[in-house]
């Protein structure tokens, strides 16, 4: 009977390991990070305008994420909308993603257009901010080629004033 008892707690015991060491290794079928965080910057008009997205592309490699942005003071007055990432491409340090619309407040494009923000992740270091870019009320026939070919230089981008974006 001792003997059946230990075999039993060893066995037990040996389950319990493998189970730990199973639940620390990644499985194949978990979503890789593609870009997550969130930052704000001054807009030329005076106005500051926050960002927020959180990216990740599945096994299948499609991608699911979404983001928010609102825009406080300024001449426009205040303005929130809401979309979800459908295309991102990296380039080079930065990333490009491209988003439909979904709901907005006080915004002055329509649901259904498109959002590009573009995303240059400073690395953590050397003292510098993350930048950024964005526009907003794209059409719906732009693709993320065309947004990429249309961005300018990163010294035109707006240092961000707060926040972290973190590109994987």
């Amino acid at each position: 009977m001792l003997k059946l008892t230990r075999n039993i707690a060893l066995s037990a015991a040996a389950l319990s390991v493998a189970v730990l060491l199973g639940a620390a290794a990644p499985l194949p079928s978990q979503a890789t990070p593609v870009v997550n965080g969130m930052g704000a910057f001054v807009a030329g008009d005076g106005s500051t305008i926050a960002f927020q997205v959180h990216l990740v592309q599945l096994p299948d490699g499609s991608l699911n994420g979404s983001g928010s942005s609102s825009r406080k003071g300024g001449p426009g007055g205040n303005s929130w909308f809401q979309f979800d990432v459908i295309d991102s491409m990296p380039s080079g340090s930065d990333l490009v993603v491209l988003g439909v619309i979904t709901e907005t407040k006080g915004a002055p494009f329509p649901v259904g257009s498109l959002t590009a923000l573009m995303i240059q992740d400073n690395g953590q270091g050397g003292g510098t901010p993350d930048k950024m870019l964005s526009g907003s009320g794209l059409p719906s026939s732009v693709t993320i080629e065309q947004v990429l070919a249309s961005i300018p230089p990163s010294n035109f981008w707006a240092p961000l004033a707060s926040g972290n974006f973190v590109i994987h």
